[in-house]
């Protein structure tokens, strides 16, 4: 009977583990121009490009280390201002 609680326990745990890390990350969808300073976050990522994406003159887009970036088509991101990607 204790061998059967301590499998039902481990497997609940196993399952609560894989909730928390699908639900860790959040997918988010990015297109149209930023008007202003933007940092994509790994806690945001994976960045979802759904359109095109453009990096005016002035403005910073700052990509934190370890974010994915996909492409949902054949978008670009245009920078005309300033892209930091370091990782």
């Amino acid at each position: 009977m204790k061998i059967k609680r301590l499998i039902c326990r481990f497997l609940l745990g196993i399952a609560v583990l894989l909730v928390i890390a699908k639900n860790g990350f959040a997918d988010t969808d990015v297109s149209g121009a930023y008007f202003s300073d933007t940092t994509w976050s790994v806690q945001e990522s994976p960045y979802i490009v759904k359109g095109d994406v453009q990096i005016p003159s002035g403005v910073t887009l700052t990509i934190q280390p370890g974010v994915t970036i996909k492409y949902s088509g054949a978008y670009q991101i245009l920078v005309k201002g300033t892209i930091i990607a370091n990782g």
